[in-house]
């Protein structure tokens, strides 16, 4: 029962991960566009609005390939609703990357947009494991740090001193602005899809305890039955051969009395099939709650089982119990009403 519910082993505490990485993968596809469209404008406005010189086909090759790889990257996980730490290290590999080579041919460790490193560190910081956080880390310093060696220069006019008006101190701050709002759009979701996966994953936990309990409480059934099942079986052998015997056939008291000790047994095959059902049947409103999307509390599972099971014990149980206290009794009477006689 449990296994037709929830995945198998270890896969209960993998798939809310994979499924919040599926949803963190489909935020960084949106990034990507957005970096598509970040870049081409500012292109556009470099090369129109400052007049200044960018070697345009090399830039463009490069914004091909992110675009090339964000289309593969939306049909691929368009299909597969699971995404792994890995993938999602690799895809940002790919952006720090295309990040590099283009601040690479826009005048590299000078660029006031090399400073985007930090999104693509915060991002992993967020989304993987510590050791592919760390590795970003590294990639992304010794990006920066060859940037700073190897690089095509751009002819900027020198206007640092100008302050607010200086091309380079409007470009640092369109790059703060950019990488703030990036991130506190973004984080905001990540942080919700990971908390909607803790949520689940906290969810199939609770299942699997409940479901774990209801199954032993049939095992509890099951060895209650067992243990009850011998001792009155071989009443019931006995209680067939002294109604055979000439001394208690001769008496009609004594074969009423064993006959109704009889029917009592007889009460214990059904007694025991009805504590085992109401122990390991699922309540009905399990196999309906599957084809209704409304979820009921699993608590609800656990409990309505408990309390279908103590009141079939109540029922048969507890007479059952009685009975055979009785019967033993009668029984012992008998024998020694046998003896004296």
């Amino acid at each position: 029962m449990i296994d037709s519910v929830l995945p198998p082993g270890p896969e209960i505490a993998r798939a809310p991960d994979r499924a919040a990485g599926h949803k963190n993968m489909l935020q960084l596809i949106q990034l990507r566009w957005i970096a598509v469209f970040g870049q081409i404008t500012t292109i556009i406005v470099v090369i129109f609005g400052f007049d200044i010189h960018l070697p345009l086909p090399h830039m463009l090759e490069v914004l091909a390939c992110l675009i090339a790889f964000n289309i593969g990257s939306h049909l691929r996980w368009h299909e597969r609703p699971f995404v792994t730490n890995r993938e999602l290290f690799l895809a940002l590999l790919v952006d720090v990357a295309t990040l590099t080579a283009q601040l690479y041919l826009s005048g590299g460790a000078s660029n006031p947009f090399a400073f985007l490193y930090l999104l693509q560190v915060i991002l992993s910081a967020v989304l993987l494991e510590a050791w592919s956080t760390w590795t970003i880390v590294c990639i992304t310093g010794l990006c920066f740090a060859g940037l700073s060696q190897f690089f095509m220069p751009l002819s900027l006019p020198p206007d640092h001193d100008e302050g607010l008006f200086s091309l380079y101190v409007e470009g640092m701050l369109i790059s703060f602005l950019l990488i703030a709002a990036l991130l506190a759009i973004f984080i905001t979701r990540i942080s919700s899809n990971r908390r909607a996966g803790d949520a689940q994953l906290a969810a199939l936990r609770q299942r699997a305890a409940e479901e774990d309990h209801i199954v032993r409480m049939g095992l509890l059934a099951s060895g209650a039955a067992h243990e009850l099942g011998t001792p009155l079986a071989t009443l019931a052998v006995i209680l067939g051969d002294w109604k055979r015997m000439p001394e208690f056939s001769s008496n009609p008291v004594l074969i009423e009395e064993i006959s109704e000790m009889q029917i009592q047994l007889q009460r214990r095959p059904t007694a025991s099939r009805r504590w085992s059902t109401a122990a390991s049947s699922p309540p009905a409103h399990t196999t309906r709650r599957r084809a209704q999307p409304r979820r009921r509390p699993r608590s609800s599972v656990c409990c309505a089982s408990a309390n279908r099971m103590a009141a079939s014990c109540a029922r048969t149980m507890l007479p059952q119990t009685a009975g055979f206290r009785a019967t033993c009794r009668r029984a012992r009477d008998i024998v020694e009403a046998c003896s004296q006689r």
